[in-house]
């Protein structure tokens, strides 16, 4: 988090996430009973404001949470489509437009609305798009981010790297090249994860040594 907290998941065996401080050491841990009782905390993201999110897929739910282990609210994801495909599997948060991004095995990306005051609510959803790369999120391939301005970014569908770029509201604003040199990916699947922040984007990809 902007604090330099580290929080780790670990979705299978301990079911718990872990913080860490700067230096790796732990500092704090919510475990997987009581308050938070985890069934797989698959995946973190945070915010400005130094909040921790995890995304429970055995629960279906986002889970927020103050840096000192406090929770302080509970998203319940719609199961959509129904069925094994619906199960959520990546997200990501944009505080400043209290906006949820949620992929899962089906093909729509989905954007939901963080405006309610409870402390436990179903979002409501604003806008989704169809993207055929959300069935290769969920073996950890692609990517995608949003920016501190609610900007999403997603790796294009097509076989080349590049980025599609979309504003808060969903419409489409540009397509930006990746340029990757002589290694440059033929299929997309290739580039393993993404992230985008201050204007500059940071790619994984399948390669023995970048």
């Amino acid at each position: 988090n902007p604090h330099g907290i580290i929080a780790a998941g670990h979705a299978h065996f301990l079911k718990d996430v872990t913080l860490y401080d700067r230096a790796f050491n732990p500092v704090g841990r919510f475990g997987a009973i009581g308050d938070c009782d985890f069934n797989a905390p698959a995946e973190i993201a945070t915010g400005p404001s130094g909040d921790f999110y995890v995304l429970d897929q055995g629960r279906d739910r986002v889970t927020r949470f103050h840096p000192d282990g406090v929770r302080c609210g509970v998203y319940q994801i719609p199961h959509e489509p129904a069925g094994k495909e619906g199960v959520p599997i990546r997200f990501r948060i944009c505080e400043p437009t209290k906006s949820l991004y949620v992929a899962s095995g089906g093909p729509n990306l989905r954007c939901y609305a963080l405006d309610s005051a409870e402390f436990q609510f179903t979002p409501t959803l604003r806008w989704q798009m169809a993207t055929p790369l959300c069935n290769q999120w969920k073996w950890g391939y692609g990517g995608f981010d949003v920016d501190e301005h609610g900007i999403l970014y997603t790796l294009s569908s097509l076989g080349e790297a590049f980025l599609e770029s979309y504003a808060p509201d969903g419409r489409h604003l540009k397509r930006i090249p990746l340029q990757m040199g002589e290694h440059q990916p033929v299929d997309p699947t290739r580039v393993l994860g993404l992230a985008a922040a201050h204007g500059e984007a940071f790619v994984k990809r399948q390669h023995a040594t970048e």
